[in-house]
């Protein structure tokens, strides 16, 4: 998972261009601007992405080893052209052996001097350690080696403009990878708190203090020790997540429930139930859409299968309302990139069975329908609000439309065209 802090509307050319990932081959993200020109292509195979605050800059993260050891790889790409801007290297980790590997989360600063990595490094403790025997195709037998191995949780941060590791800091060791995690920045730019699992599957969280030039505990808590409670659910690992403009509260969305978390005494401070979707309970192989609003006082969350809007008031942390979309829901392959919030926070965007519906907030009112007619999957605004780019369901086209609903041009892709990059 890979993420960038929230930042106000930008108006540099770049931060209006909506990426696609387009799979021809591996894995390419290419640029569409707001007249439905395209602006070049970033090869992002098996790389992580995010996109800067002011949205000028993607970071293409991914991982190189040599020989025994690994490090960060940063490539950073003009989102008004794609082109190749700089390559940063990061700390050398060690894996104990050419097999180990490395996985990251990254998050960047809010003013987007900084990346922050979560390294999770498989390290090689026993080079075939285990033997085991398995069947072939053919219906004979093989033996394989199994190497014997722990995670290595530890926080790296980069400096962007010096282009520079400026510290790693190793957090703890785990048995496994099973749960993953992930590091967010506070909103003041001095606080990193990595969110791991150590022994037996037990959440933890670290808080960390950046001073600009090096990394250092302010404190650490494990779920279900001294009274703490670091998250209710396996989940919250890989949670959508938003830090309160204080800084000092912490909200993300796990599974059906929002938690609060509170980072002064890192332990989870309240819960609220999610509001119920009105519509009939369906499958959904994905998670709804989050939706944090541009102040961080509300919360949206957008059940596009079962064509629901709910809201939850942050600050008073209540359930305050909810609204049934027209049609019957849009597809759930739509996910988390079902929806969107226009930069001021007075609109919502929403895939409905066709089309897109357009929601006043914060008083959760119908006020339009978009594109009827057409079966969508995806749909993002730039950054400046005044251009809706949303990713046809079959047809491999990306629309674009003005601010109002006007449509500006549908960009017929020969690739397969799925979603938006960060």
């Amino acid at each position: 998972m890979a993420r960038t802090t929230a930042a106000a509307a930008q108006t540099t050319d770049g931060a209006q261009v909506a990426w696609v990932v387009a799979t021809p081959s591996g894995q390419q993200l290419v640029g569409v601007a707001p007249d439905g020109s395209t602006v070049g292509q970033i090869d992002a195979t098996n790389k992580a992405i995010l996109r800067s605050p002011d949205g000028a800059i993607f970071y293409a993260l991914s991982s190189r080893s040599n020989g025994d050891t690994s490090m960060a790889i940063i490539e950073m790409y003009s989102a008004a052209t794609g082109s190749l801007q700089q390559t940063i290297t990061g700390w050398a980790l060690p894996l104990g052996n050419a097999r180990g590997f490395d996985a990251l989360d990254a998050m960047s600063s809010p003013d987007g001097r900084s990346l922050a990595l979560l390294h999770q490094t498989s390290y090689i403790v026993t080079p075939a350690a285990y033997q085991v025997t398995k069947k072939d195709r053919k219906g004979g037998t093989r033996t394989i080696s199994i190497d014997a191995t722990t995670i290595i949780n530890g926080v790296e941060v980069i400096d962007l403009a010096g282009a520079r590791s400026l510290d790693y800091f190793k957090l703890d060791d785990a048995p496994d990878n099973l749960l993953g995690g992930q590091v967010v920045f506070a909103p003041d730019g001095a606080s990193l708190y990595a969110f791991t699992a150590a022994g037996s599957f037990t959440p933890s969280v670290t808080a960390i203090q950046f001073d600009g030039k090096g990394l250092h505990t302010r404190g650490r808590a494990t779920d279900g020790q001294n009274g703490r409670v670091v998250s209710r659910g396996a989940a919250a690992l890989r949670a959508e997540t938003h830090v309160q403009p204080d800084s000092r509260t912490l909200v993300r969305v796990v599974g059906p429930t929002v938690e609060w978390f509170d980072l002064q005494n890192l332990t989870v401070s309240g819960t609220v139930d999610l509001p119920a979707p009105p519509a009939p309970a369906l499958a959904k192989p994905t998670r709804p859409a989050t939706l944090f609003s541009p102040d961080g006082s509300r919360l949206y969350v957008v059940d596009t299968a079962e064509g629901a809007v709910g809201a939850v008031d942050l600050v008073q942390r209540a359930k305050f309302g909810s609204v049934t979309l027209p049609g019957i829901g849009a597809s759930p392959l739509a996910g988390a990139q079902g929806a969107v919030l226009s930069p001021d926070g007075t609109r919502l965007y929403a895939l409905q069975s066709d089309g897109l519906a357009v929601v006043s907030l914060p008083n959760l009112t119908v006020i339009g329908h978009w594109l009827p007619g057409v079966a969508l999957r995806a749909v993002r605004l730039s950054r400046d609000g005044q251009t809706m780019f949303a990713v046809g369901l079959t047809d491999n086209r990306v629309y674009v439309l003005g601010a109002d609903g006007h449509a500006i041009n549908a960009v017929q892709f020969a690739m397969s065209v799925y979603s938006f990059a960060a």
